[in-house]
């Protein structure tokens, strides 16, 4: 959709008992797109054969005198406007007033309480002039009037029309009662044609001489309605509340209130669009809502919408637009070690319409399925495989500083709560871990009750959930769930692995329990406790020598 404007100043002057209406053009652009333009840059633009456009020109200075009587004489003038298109479906031509102060009434430049109001009568419904009020006119024969027109006289004289002749006023640009349409076409017009428009005005002898002044605009938009154009936006991956610059090949003059033009992506409304054409073609800027979904946009459109005209003009091809860089979308291959929270808020949820994402742990090359859960925070969903024997540190796992280095895999022990113990299972169990171990040794420190272990063996970012039957973060997430089993099985895909004590395993295929960050005593901790046949306990107390399982949730 593109548009090529003309804004015209009219001024009335009044002196000595005659009154003096001048109306002044000048080139002023409301919207342009795809090739759009006006005067000289419609010039430049077709003469290489770039895109499609649509032109707009009308014949200098408008100038008319009208010498007042008791009774109001009555003037005219005819103004020329032509418009050119290349477009196949045509163009609609537009008429409305275009004063700062959003008026249709001409004021006194000089004395701002004598004015020339608007007609009575509007463009559905034209009417006569009364005294000292001006107005537009279309003949009512004229080709390819508007359908929002009403009906007109057959024909208009100047200077001096016939006083039963009809008149609208113009509208504002923000009048939400008339669109201001004055003509329509449904066909590509290169050549151009032109279009009479009559400017009227009655005036007698009690308005007080002087000029009187306001501004109107001929804007010409083309008929788009099927999707046209391509664009590139950048950055490709944004958040929600990040600006976005939409580069479109439409050759574009666009210079227009951000409440007259609305930008949609993907269907999802764009805030606060500007413009920009000083490259010659549309660049659009605008915010991405926060409701927004993650996601690749590529292929979809991006709608200009310009509401006061009723226009729409369609961008696509060559577009990606994201909410955000997300576990589904990140430009870079994902670690566990690299994911931030900002990517886990704009990653979809599970239950709705996420996915499982395996990430890789940087230290050992471990992957592990991550899933954004109904609490809106991004869980392991499998269970921690880190090897005995292995050392790990602040770069790459949740330690405050220094290092850590695993127990060796052993099914011996799991029987002291200050040793530290684990045993590797396998892929499909993975790895079994004594409260201490879980915790990189931090935990030996905490021994009052909800106290929180400072570390844990969690790639770094991640940690430990914490743990209790009220407040505990698995707790919460059971909660999200309706506190119901089967809807968190379903999203926790939890593996009855069971558990070592004194150097046994137990409840294999019955029990699985992961542990928590969360103390009790010196001797206890909370675990996140899940038995097939009993439901959930959402947050048990066992003692630290147990071997249970590590599940990590992302830092916050």
């Amino acid at each position: 959709m593109f548009a090529a404007l003309k804004k015209v100043k009219n001024g009335i002057m009044v002196a000595s008992g005659a009154s003096f209406v001048l109306m002044g053009v000048y080139g002023l652009h409301i919207f342009d797109a795809e090739g759009a333009s006006a005067d000289t840059r419609l010039v430049s633009i077709a003469s290489t054969g770039s895109g499609e456009y649509v032109t707009i020109s009308s014949g200098g200075d408008i100038n008319m005198t009208i010498v007042p009587t008791a009774d109001g004489t009555l003037g005219a003038v005819e103004s020329d406007v032509t418009v050119k298109t290349s477009v196949a479906s045509g163009y609609s031509l537009y008429l409305n007033m275009a004063n700062s102060a959003g008026s249709n009434v001409l004021y006194n430049t000089t004395d701002t309480s004598s004015y020339l109001s608007a007609a009575a009568g509007t463009p559905s419904t034209p009417a006569t002039l009364a005294t000292n009020q001006w107005g537009f006119a279309i003949a009512n024969n004229t080709t390819d009037k508007s359908s929002n027109l009403g009906t007109f006289s057959d024909s208009y004289t100047t200077p001096e029309p016939l006083s039963t002749s009809l008149w609208s006023l113009i509208p504002t640009m923000t009048d939400a009662s008339y669109t201001g349409k004055i003509k329509e076409t449904s066909a590509a017009d290169t050549t151009g044609t032109t279009l009479p428009v009559y400017i009227g005005a009655k005036i007698d002898n009690n308005l007080a001489a002087g000029n009187y002044n306001g501004y109107i605009t001929f804007s010409a938009m083309a008929n788009y309605s099927a999707t046209a154009g391509t664009a590139t936006i950048s950055p490709t991956t944004a958040g929600s509340g990040d600006t976005v610059t939409i580069t479109t090949t439409t050759y574009s003059a666009l210079d227009v209130a951000s409440d007259q033009i609305s930008v949609s992506i993907g269907g999802y409304n764009c805030l606060n669009p500007t413009a920009n054409t000083s490259t010659g073609t549309l660049v659009l800027t605008c915010t991405l809502p926060t409701n927004i979904p993650a996601g690749t946009y590529s292929g979809s459109n991006i709608v200009v919408t310009v509401a006061k005209f009723g226009m729409t003009y369609t961008v696509t091809n060559n577009l990606t637009v994201v909410n955000g860089t997300s576990l589904q979308n990140s430009a870079t291959p994902l670690t566990m070690q690299n994911v931030t929270p900002s990517m886990c808020n704009n990653t979809p949820l599970y239950s709705v319409s996420g996915e499982t994402y395996w990430l890789v742990d940087s230290r050992d090359g471990n992957y592990y399925g991550i899933r954004k859960l109904a609490d809106n925070k991004c869980w392991m969903v499998t269970n921690l495989k880190l090897a005995g024997g292995t050392t790990i540190s602040s770069a790459d796992s949740n330690l405050t500083s220094g290092s850590y280095k695993l127990p060796n895999s052993s099914t011996s022990g799991f029987d002291s709560d200050t040793g530290q113990f684990m045993y590797n299972g396998n892929d499909t169990t993975g790895a079994y871990y004594s409260y201490l171990t879980a915790t990189a040794g931090t935990g030996a420190s905490v021994t009052s009750d909800g106290g929180q272990a400072s570390g844990s063996i969690c790639p770094k970012k991640w940690r430990l959930p914490t743990g209790n039957a009220s407040t505990g973060e698995f707790t919460a997430l059971y909660s999200a769930y309706g506190s119901n089993k089967t809807n968190l099985d379903a999203a926790w895909s939890p593996v009855y692995v069971g558990y070592y004590y004194g150097s046994t395993l137990y409840n294999s295929g019955t029990n699985a329990d992961w542990w928590s960050s969360t103390s009790v005593s010196s001797t206890s901790a909370r675990n996140l406790g899940e038995v097939t046949s009993g439901g959930i306990n959402p947050a048990s107390n066992n003692n630290r020598r147990h071997g249970f399982s590590v599940r990590c949730v992302l830092g916050s």
